[in-house]
């Protein structure tokens, strides 16, 4: 599910969304659980020309996907980032910070399971309960 989103357009949502199936960056930082940089989207194997043609009608050029990894290493999201410039790789710092923001997602989002949604479902819970009593 798409949490937020700047400026993409709806083919390019559609593909962020269900660009599940081989043929994407998505699908291999999903599988391998890695950061994957493609420096140049009009070239790369990894992009079919499907996922292709929505990133580069928005003139993103070169594109960073990076997981967001549970503490038993599933792939809980993925944060997308695009260039305009084609031949883009993450310097060694930027691909630290996102490994920090992906650590510190994962960590939100852990907390947010175990105690909001928790929580809600248990208050819900409590009140349909005590409704058909």
């Amino acid at each position: 599910m798409l949490e937020t989103h700047h400026g993409c357009t709806d083919a390019l949502l559609d593909q962020l969304v269900h660009g599940r199936d081989d043929g994407t960056a998505e699908a291999v930082a999903r599988t391998r659980g890695r950061q994957v940089s493609v420096p140049d989207v009009t070239a790369d194997a990894l992009l079919s020309d499907d996922s292709r043609r929505p990133l580069l009608a928005t003139g993103a050029r070169a594109l960073q996907r990076i997981p967001v990894l549970s503490s038993a290493g599933a792939c809980t999201a993925l944060i997308t980032v695009h260039w305009p410039d084609a031949g883009h790789l993450p310097t060694p710092a930027q691909a630290k910070a996102f490994g920090l923001l992906a650590s510190d997602t994962a960590a939100w989002l852990a907390r947010y399971h175990r105690s909001i949604l928790l929580d809600a479902l248990e208050h819900l819970h409590r009140r349909l309960t005590h409704a058909a009593h």
